[in-house]
């Protein structure tokens, strides 16, 4: 399959899933209420910045185990 059919198939598959995306944002708003959507975003936003917290923590132990690592070898 050449590069140009490739680029054609992905630009196809964009355009789709942005109309779905916009059907789908319109169907939420349409049929669920204001509170609800406050509660998911809300709880979403949560999710995230605990995620986040995570994320940071896991890197710092990750790179301090790097550094007691590079330590170890300068000392042999």
């Amino acid at each position: 399959m050449s590069l140009k059919i490739k680029a054609l198939l992905q630009l196809i598959a964009l355009v789709i899933a942005s109309i779905a995306s916009i059907l789908l944002v319109d169907s939420v708003v349409t049929y669920v209420s204001r509170e609800t959507l406050v509660d998911a975003v809300g709880f979403g936003l949560l999710g995230g910045m605990l995620y986040l917290g995570y994320t940071l923590l896991l890197s710092r132990l990750e790179s301090q185990e790097t550094l007691d690592k590079i330590q170890q070898d300068l000392k042999k």
